[in-house]
């Protein structure tokens, strides 16, 4: 906040703080010049003093008081005026509009550049009815230094999109608000958005083995492994399983 009229009376004190009061109520403040970065006002009292409310928080007055002080029952009228009027809004505008540029590098440079995550997809080769052809399964797994099997491939996803946390017991927390996957990484998932998104009641309905391995139909399949050229993956069933070859 860039004047607290709460912590002006309480650093004046009553007296003064009345005083400001009186003078703002008869309209003993006039602005004489006024831009977006400051207003600069004449306050009636005897003898009249010049005042500077700043959007950059440097005011002043020409009182003996406030160069004691650094506040005086003359920024006190000032502000409250400048409160009635508008003129203390305007102010804040523009304090939040020069520091929003700096707010946002700071923001920036919190979050992480780089990935942070690992994800690792394992294919699941399984048989179809009807056809020798093998269908596909796919699971993911996650973590830092150590990878994590994701119970439920539609729940993470809805962590990494709404921000929340998932637990993957003691060892590793997923925060979906600030931790990152690489590039390639989060075109496998949003390969996974695209399937889920496309038979929504279907996604609803996964319980179980269905929610860890989902089945690829066979346009998903060919998109996922047009990915794998750059995304860890693993081959063979859950329980026995080896690292694959970059496809190309």
């Amino acid at each position: 906040m860039l004047i607290n009229l709460n912590r002006i009376r309480e650093t004046l004190g009553e007296e003064l703080w009345q005083a400001a009061q009186a003078v703002s109520a008869k309209g003993g403040v006039r602005e004489t010049d006024a831009t977006a970065e400051q207003s600069v006002c004449i306050v009636a009292t005897d003898p009249p003093h010049r005042t500077v409310l700043s959007a950059g928080g440097r005011h002043s007055c020409t009182c003996a008081y406030f160069g004691q002080h650094g506040l005086c029952l003359h920024i006190a009228a000032a502000a409250m005026t400048a409160k009635q009027n508008g003129t203390l809004n305007r102010l804040e505008h523009t304090r939040a509009r020069s520091a929003a540029p700096a707010l946002l590098n700071v923001m920036e440079s919190a979050l992480p550049e780089e990935s942070t995550v690992k994800l690792e997809v394992l294919l699941v080769r399984e048989p179809r009815e009807g056809t020798q052809c093998p269908g596909l399964r796919m699971g993911l797994r996650i973590g830092e230094k150590r990878l994590y099997v994701v119970r439920s491939l539609p729940q993470l996803l809805e962590s990494i999109d709404r921000g929340t946390i998932l637990s993957f017991g003691k060892g590793f927390t997923f925060h979906g608000e600030w931790m990152r996957f690489s590039p390639a990484d989060e075109r496998v998932l949003n390969l996974l958005r695209t399937l889920f998104s496309a038979a929504p009641q279907q996604t609803e309905e996964l319980r179980g083995r269905d929610l860890r391995l989902v089945s690829l139909p066979e346009p998903f399949a060919e998109g996922l492994l047009s990915m794998l050229e750059e995304t860890a993956y693993r081959f063979g069933t859950e329980e026995e399983n080896e690292p694959g070859q970059p496809v190309r």
